[in-house]
């Protein structure tokens, strides 16, 4: 099938779960996209498929409760519906929380990574800021001087403001606002003007980067930036254009990808902490860690860093609409 654009994944998604909700009990928690696996291995045969994740996986489903072998739907493309036929399959969901907090040994709580970013409105003073994820913030105050972002080397990063995403935004975002100075103080970057610009993934290039990987049975490859060792290579699994159920914490998040370590380390690659890790493919920017699997920390979750950046945008144009920001940069990783 054509390549798939970010709105017509999320109205397929929904289209298959209306589907699902009648022939299914509520063991489903989410339905994603990509290859499908058999015995533990990619499927060749069904290099892409709607993949129903459940809390359960059942030897014997109850009559009324099976998973169609593939599913059909008609999906508006343009200005004419086409029918999309995919094979399905069913995955026993791993046990995903989110990744931003751990405890030290002292027993502090301490988050994690995160994207730096700058920008500027109609003057040409550009301000800075790090994007990170919000549940690093759950329980604070709201008070812009309790707040620190916890950098790798154990230091803190003071905010002069927070802005945090809420579950109806279906989001797991928070910015905050830093001076530059602290950003070299503290070694997370270099300040220039105007500041150097990284590459990201547009939200429709990356579906459909991941839509045409798993059609050709070569899983799109990437690789985690993590704040305190190497970098983590990483196989995309499955795209969710909404992630349902799939960590309740967090709530519903729109564009929202797992995917699997291709190699061990120490620590595990997705441990907690990492959360505001971001995931790197093909030398672009392209999500953001929010979750992980509990049991081992080899599965990590993120969100697509487009999606986190125009929420970004839409927050700072909220403070002063008469002067809407003129240009948003993503910056540097830490």
């Amino acid at each position: 099938m054509d390549q798939l654009t970010r709105d017509e994944a999320h109205r397929l998604q929904r289209s298959i779960s209306r589907g699902l909700t009648d022939a299914a009990d509520d063991n489903i928690l989410a339905v994603g996209f990509g290859a499908a696996t058999k015995r533990g291995r990619h499927d060749p045969d069904r290099p892409f498929a709607a993949c129903v994740y459940v809390a359960r996986k059942k030897k014997s489903p109850g009559k009324g409760t099976r998973v169609r072998g593939e599913v059909s739907v008609r999906l508006k493309r343009g200005d004419r519906f086409v029918r999309v036929t995919v094979p399905t399959d069913v995955v026993e969901a791993p046990r995903l929380a989110p990744s931003g907090r751990f405890v030290t040994r002292q027993g502090e709580w301490l988050g994690s990574a995160g994207v730096v970013v700058a920008w500027k409105r109609s003057v040409p003073e550009w301000r800075w800021g790090v994007v990170t994820v919000g549940h690093l913030f759950d329980g604070t105050s709201g008070s812009a001087a309790s707040l620190r972002a916890v950098l790798p080397n154990g230091a803190q990063l003071p905010c002069d403001r927070l802005f945090r995403s809420a579950r109806t935004e279906h989001l797991d975002s928070a910015l905050l606002e830093v001076e530059p100075a602290d950003l070299v103080l503290h070694g997370v970057t270099a300040v220039t003007s105007p500041p150097t610009a990284r590459p990201f993934w547009a939200q429709n290039a990356l579906v459909s980067a991941i839509h045409a990987a798993s059609e050709s049975n070569q899983p799109l490859v990437g690789a985690s930036l993590r704040s305190f060792a190497d970098v983590a290579p990483f196989e995309v699994t499955h795209y969710f254009p909404e992630s349902d159920q799939l960590i309740p914490e967090l709530g519903n998040l729109f564009d929202f990808i797992l995917v699997r370590a291709t190699e061990e380390t120490d620590p595990a690659p997705f441990i907690g902490g990492t959360s505001g890790s971001a995931f790197d493919i093909a030398g672009l920017g392209a999500a953001v860690q929010v979750g992980h699997d509990v049991d081992t920390s080899m599965i990590g979750a993120a969100q697509f860093l487009d999606t986190q950046l125009f929420w970004v945008r839409g927050k700072l144009n909220a403070l002063d609409p008469s002067d809407p920001i003129q240009e948003l940069r993503h910056v540097a990783t830490f």
